[in-house]
């Protein structure tokens, strides 16, 4: 899927490599998709299964991170917590075909929850001016949505670049 975010952190809080930041991140994953193609009863059953499912996620997040200023190269590790918003919808459309005779339809149902959330961080900043930087973000993230009557567990490995700017 697709991942967009940003962040904001601040530098050496209560201890010079201890970072501390909110962030939002916006997933869009990539879709899930049935074909249905069955003869069941002499009706021949055709059509699709489709979910879709979009996350937002509002994280606070500490990382430890190499902050020294006579370095460009900054490696970091940490995680966060927070919650997520998470939207899902289910679109079943088919056809029946009985002696020659076909019957359509299509049905939309939609959910949402907003669910505790919790990632695992890593990566690195490397300094290209006083005021810009360049990173690389890995990041596994987790939730837990009840949707539809059922816990769907959302957990993903994403990495992201990054272009940060210093004030």
């Amino acid at each position: 899927g697709i991942n967009l975010g940003a962040a904001f952190w601040a530098d050496g809080v209560g201890s010079p490599n201890l970072s501390l930041g909110v962030s939002w991140n916006h997933t869009m994953d990539a879709d899930f998709s049935i074909p249905v193609n069955e003869v069941l009863l002499g009706a021949t059953i055709t059509g699709t299964l489709d979910m879709e499912h979009d996350i937002d996620a509002f994280m606070v997040n500490a990382v430890f991170r190499n902050n020294a200023s006579d370095t460009k190269f900054h490696p970091y590790i940490g995680g966060g917590v927070g919650i997520a918003k998470v939207d899902a919808e289910i679109t079943a459309a088919g056809a029946v075909t009985v002696s020659g005779t076909v019957f359509v339809g299509a049905v939309t149902v939609e959910d949402d929850d907003t669910p505790f959330a919790a990632q695992i961080t890593g990566g690195f900043d490397y300094d290209i001016s006083e005021n810009a930087y360049l990173g690389v973000n890995a990041t596994y993230f987790m939730t837990e949505a009840d949707l539809f009557g059922a816990d769907i567990e959302y957990d993903s490995f994403r990495v992201m670049a990054t272009l940060g700017i210093t004030f």
